[in-house]
């Protein structure tokens, strides 16, 4: 099994925004919400899909939900809701009291909130959010909770190989000194270390959110901003833009995936505001799906109530996971 990415990348680019309507696509449904509720998923490198449900990893195989056989050491005291799996098919579930990493069916780490190295934090700090890899340090990245602040706005640590655990910086806002804080984030692409993270800032009561490119700095322990996409206020669901990424206004982001080749990002917004639907506020699972290939943002998909997202190893098909069961679209 190869798991190598091609060196591609998303490319920014200067070309005038794409005017034409575009015609949207309606996914096709795998599990209605009566059948199952999903967390996650992630495509691996082998193309086999896996998915959480309830705390228990499943995997796809064609139409079919199966359990995947795990030691029930595994689940004691631990619900995970988020996993990654690393291109050498190691399974790292995260929950809110650690990240156990899986391999061969195995429990072969568990990183646990109140040991180090995660010492200093609690299941309320640490939270319940996002987990990716990155291959180029082979580290784990992991959003962590911003204290005082609704759970859905995040900072992020990383784990490295050898046990070292850093902080990385959360972007800073570029509007009156405002903070800004992360929405969500994906790894992937060329240079490898390359992350991608949403942030989303306020300035009283108004809100704005941007996309962030940034790249490993030397020792690989933070990552330092490369780019600044797409800046809009965004207190109610705008119209998702088309066209350059550089002239394209994004609104809050709630996922970011990657395609295994680093040619083309996905994305899924929300809305953030105290007049969404979204039981306690927050960011809320309805919204569009984007598509950036070529420096291109185009809209692929509206009223898309799910909001993890993974893509298949020849592009061609993108799932889409949560509340609403599942479903994939096709290219």
């Amino acid at each position: 099994m190869s798991c190598r990415k091609n060196t591609a990348d998303v490319v920014p680019d200067k070309s005038a925004p794409t005017n034409a309507q575009t015609q949207t696509v309606v996914p096709i449904s795998i599990f209605t919400p009566t059948q199952h509720v999903f967390t996650d998923i992630q495509v691996c490198y082998d193309d086999k899909i896996f998915l959480l449900e309830n705390g228990k990893l499943k995997r796809l195989i064609g139409t079919e939900l199966v359990d995947v056989d795990l030691p029930a050491s595994v689940y004691t005291n631990f619900h995970p809701t988020f996993l990654t799996i690393s291109k050498d098919y190691t399974f790292y579930l995260r929950a809110s009291n650690g990240i156990k990493i899986i391999k061969g069916g195995q429990e072969i780490k568990f990183y646990k909130v109140g040991m180090p190295p995660l010492q200093n934090f609690t299941p309320a700090t640490f939270g319940n959010l996002e987990v990716a890899t990155d291959e180029s340090d082979h580290s784990v990245v992991f959003g962590t909770v911003r204290g005082g602040f609704d759970s859905v706005f995040f900072s992020l640590s990383k784990i490295t190989k050898d046990g070292h655990f850093g902080d990385l910086t959360y972007t800073g806002s570029s509007i009156n000194e405002t903070q800004q804080f992360i929405s969500t984030f994906g790894i992937g692409g060329s240079p490898t270390g390359t992350l991608w993270d949403a942030g989303l800032g306020a300035t009283s009561n108004s809100f704005y959110s941007q996309l962030f490119k940034s790249t490993l700095n030397s020792p690989p322990y933070g990552y330092l901003v490369s780019n600044r996409y797409g800046q809009v206020p965004t207190n109610h669901s705008t119209p998702p833009g088309e066209g350059s990424i550089d002239s394209v206004k994004f609104n809050v982001l709630v996922a970011i995936e990657v395609s295994k080749d680093a040619k083309t990002l996905y994305l899924k917004t929300g809305d953030y505001g105290t007049d969404n639907p979204e039981p306690g506020g927050g960011i809320s699972n309805t919204g569009e799906i984007l598509k950036i290939s070529d420096g291109q943002v185009k809209l692929i998909a509206t009223n898309i109530t799910n909001k993890r997202l993974a893509i298949s190893n020849d592009g061609k098909t993108l799932y889409i996971a949560g509340i609403n069961g599942l479903s994939k679209i096709t290219f």
